[in-house]
């Protein structure tokens, strides 16, 4: 296996938003994986709340998925 360092510029246009998001030169897996794990812990994190806090706002419920959604996020970007 032989890995290139040099990390590539980022595309023009809404994909160089995209590489400066997750980072120039990712693979069709790693935007899957920095995509899918998120979105599952936005959903997730607020269902499993709702089932074990009562009294909680819609306010309280859509931070909870935002944090969840970028803290995985961050932790499967910055992983690898």
């Amino acid at each position: 296996m032989n890995i290139n360092w040099k990390i590539p510029p980022p595309r023009s246009g809404v994909l160089g938003m995209v590489d400066k998001l997750v980072g120039p030169g990712a693979t069709r897996a790693e935007l899957a994986l920095q995509t899918f794990l998120p979105v599952v812990a936005g959903i997730a994190a607020p269902l499993y709340t709702s089932h074990v806090v009562e009294g909680w706002s819609l306010i309280q419920y859509v931070v909870c998925s935002l944090l969840a959604f970028d803290i995985t996020g961050g932790v499967i970007t910055n992983s690898y």
